[in-house]
């Protein structure tokens, strides 16, 4: 007796353990791995609380779950509280399956599956989490689930009191609960449904009634609601109110499975309460299979989860640039190590304009790019990058306009009004400014920036104090008018700069680096001459392009122009090499001529041909 009791009490300790590691798992996973993914997210989204917010999102069935979780989304903003209420949350759900299932302590590990699917549900998201069309998602799902298993928990507690009574009670559940919480209130209805057959005893016939009943709520309740009162959703739409807005094919079918694993495995949980399946509570490798699945789940999560160089880079990289920090934006492109995308390379070039250094530096780093690596490509670029790009260009209306656009797709975000407010205090539309603003002053962690812009809107003379502003306004110097980038980012704004011919002297300098981003020659040396004439000291790039073009394209008389002796040395060097190794390959030149010229313009000019854009 004393031997079985020992067993029991050291079946028991297992469950604290897997406790403990769940948790540091979790919010290891997301403090350490996911931190900037998820500040982007709370950035990518809004919650305000106020009456009208309230009813905008609850105007679908299922919005009251968006409703909560926007407000908990917001809390990612500072990711070490983000990620204890996520952990939080998960850990509930794993004590409401022991409780609702009556779970014996020998497969309490197994109770860990639905949150280590939730969990990987959020984490697999990567480049989706700007553009899908959930709101709140990282906690709607996790939200919908704890509602679910408390409505199916109290359900149960009814049904073992007043049986005749509770089981009638769950079409007007369904009927109650639909327009709050969506799906998962057809959810509950099907678990209820298991819940009722396993544990009491019914007649065939009267089964037979009571499925009818609850299937032809279950079916006639979201048509009726998406027929006569949510009328802006499509009434097959009603169905799946409140499950991310995921396609149904073959390609995203990766992000279906872990609502599939979480759907059956909380079925498949019913099968416990019945007495003949016991064999769950006195197996003798049940524990260790238990264990096996809970190591297998925490494995799952690891390797299925996106995680991506390129990806983290670019969220850094964008809120360095959010905040101005040019210096870190630097640091972050020349800490990476893998090839970047086109859109790593624009940020790397606009923090070094910003910087005075992109004449010196811009070529120093790998310009050879790679396409996002996530299935669905198109607008990546411009959903990450249109508005700061846009916006720190001096772009101003291109950068309004993509924030008007965002928010018609996919509602209001913390970023984009920002930039809103930004954009209508340089076109001096102070109205318009405060109309944004007064949405930013109702946040809950944003009030302190919109404050400093209240001032600005109050007493726009305070506008020549702030230092970003004055960095995009003489950008501006031209007819800014919105014609058509063609969802083209980087060629639009290459294109753009490249063919000024005058201007500011910001304006110039653009219009050199942008050229020889694109090797134009002819448009090359009217800008140099001119940048020349500007400033006592040529860039690095610029002197080595016109070396370059001078010697394969045109004589142009250098002599009057200052080089560095070390430049023209490399120069030297280059012309030496380049006929000696003329009849190699271009790939063997192109390793034998990287150690020496792989940061230069020089390099850029001959090997990086294959310049990829999305």
């Amino acid at each position: 007796m004393k031997n079985v009791k020992n067993k029991a009490n050291g079946e028991k300790f297992f469950f604290p353990i897997c406790v403990v590691l769940f948790i540091l798992f979790v919010y290891g996973f997301s403090v350490c791995c996911y931190k900037d993914f998820f500040i982007w997210a709370s950035d990518n989204s809004l919650y305000i609380p106020t009456r009208q917010f309230f009813l905008q999102t609850t105007q679908v069935a299922g919005g009251f779950l968006n409703y909560l979780g926007l407000f908990f989304t917001q809390f990612f903003l500072y990711p070490f509280i983000g990620s204890a209420i996520l952990s939080f949350f998960l850990l509930i759900i794993v004590f409401l399956v022991i409780k609702l299932f009556n779970f014996s302590p020998r497969i309490y590990p197994i109770a860990f599956i639905p949150s280590f699917a939730l969990f990987v549900s959020i984490t697999q998201t990567g480049y989706l989490i700007s553009t899908l069309k959930s709101p709140g998602y990282i906690f709607t799902n996790i939200l919908g689930i704890i509602i679910s298993l408390l409505i199916c928990w109290g359900f149960k507690n009814v049904l073992k009191k007043y049986k005749h009574f509770a089981v009638y009670l769950m079409p007007f559940v369904i009927i109650a609960a639909y327009p709050l919480f969506g799906f998962y209130s057809l959810f509950t209805a099907i678990v209820c449904i298991l819940i009722t057959f396993f544990i009491i005893k019914i007649s065939l016939k009267r089964s037979v009634s009571l499925f009818l009943i609850y299937l032809s709520t279950g079916l006639l309740i979201p048509w009726f609601t998406a027929r006569f009162i949510y009328t802006e959703m499509p009434w097959y739409d009603s169905f799946i109110a409140g499950l991310p807005k995921y396609y149904f094919n073959l390609v995203e079918l990766p992000l279906w499975s872990p609502f599939i694993v979480l759907f059956i495995s909380l079925l498949l949980f019913n099968l416990i309460l019945l007495d003949k399946v016991n064999f769950l509570s006195r197996g003798k490798c049940i524990l260790s299979f238990s264990m096996g699945v809970f190591f297998l789940m925490l494995s799952c999560v690891y390797f299925f989860s996106y995680r991506n160089s390129n990806f983290n880079t670019e969220l850094k990289l964008l809120q360095a640039i959010e905040k101005n920090d040019w210096e870190q934006a630097v640091l972050i492109r020349e800490k990476h190590d893998d090839r970047p995308t086109r859109l790593i390379i624009m940020c790397y070039n606009l923090a070094l304009h910003k910087l005075g250094l992109a004449g010196d530096r811009m070529f120093s780093v790998d310009n050879n790019s790679v396409l996002h690596d996530f299935y669905r490509k198109n607008m990546i670029t411009m959903n990450y990058g249109a508005k700061p790009l846009y916006f720190h260009y001096g772009k101003i209306n291109y950068c309004y306009r993509w924030c008007m656009e965002e928010m018609v797709e996919y509602g209001m975000t913390v970023r984009g009004l920002k930039y809103m407010v930004k954009c209508a205090l340089l076109n001096d539309e102070f109205s318009l400014a405060k109309k944004y603003n007064s949405v930013l002053q109702n946040t809950l962690f944003h009030k302190k920036w919109a404050k400093k812009y209240q001032q600005y809107i109050e007493n726009p003379q305070l506008l020549t104090e702030d230092v970003e502003l004055n960095s995009v306004r003489p950008l501006m110097a031209y007819q800014n008018q919105v014609d058509r980038d063609k969802y083209m980012l980087e060629f639009y704004i290459l294109n753009n700069f490249a063919r000024m011919k005058g201007g500011l002297p910001e304006l110039v300098d653009l219009s050199l680096q942008f050229n020889l981003i694109m090797k134009n020659v002819e448009r090359f040396w009217p800008r140099f001459f001119l940048y020349a004439s500007l400033h006592e000291r040529i860039p690095v790039h610029y002197q080595e392009a016109a070396l370059l073009y001078s010697y394969l394209e045109t004589e142009v008389d250098l002599s009057k122009f200052k080089f560095d002796s070390e430049v023209l040395e490399k120069f030297e060097k280059l012309v030496s090499m380049s006929v000696q190794y003329a009849d190699n390959s271009e790939e063997l030149n192109r390793n034998i001529f990287q150690p020496l010229f792989g940061k230069t313009f020089w390099y850029y000019y001959f090997f990086i041909t294959d310049v990829k854009s999305d």
